[in-house]
């Protein structure tokens, strides 16, 4: 398995589809990692974008607020099965830049809360 800047690096994303001219650049870099051989990109199912189709399966990535999807999956939901991923940082890094952007400083952000059971056996 590779990381996602591994994957971005190696220059395997595909050509603009249908919704990535507003994707931002983590949201490329998920899907291209997720993707498998087979899947089908950006296609429309029931007049929505959805970012791979696997069989029978819709897998929508969301890097930023679930409030935009809320009627996209509630349609969705009722007539296939949905995966929605989405990120979760388990280190966060503050880093100050001066105005020409050289580091001034850099350090580990305080995490709020244990990261979900599932990623804490993943680490294990």
């Amino acid at each position: 398995m590779y990381s996602v800047v591994e994957v971005a690096a190696s220059g395997k994303a595909e050509t603009p589809a249908i919704g990535t001219l507003n994707e931002g650049a983590l949201h490329a870099q998920l899907k291209d990692w997720y993707r498998r051989q087979g899947d089908r990109i950006e296609q429309v199912v029931d007049g929505f974008v959805v970012d791979l189709v696997r069989g029978n399966l819709l897998v929508e990535i969301q890097t930023g607020s679930f409030a935009p999807l809320r009627r996209k999956l509630d349609l969705l939901t009722r007539q296939h099965r949905v995966r929605l991923v989405a990120p979760i940082p388990l280190v966060r890094r503050i880093i100050r830049l001066s105005d020409e952007g050289e580091m001034l400083s850099a350090r580990l952000r305080a995490r709020r809360r244990a990261p979900l059971p599932q990623l804490r056996a993943r680490r294990a």
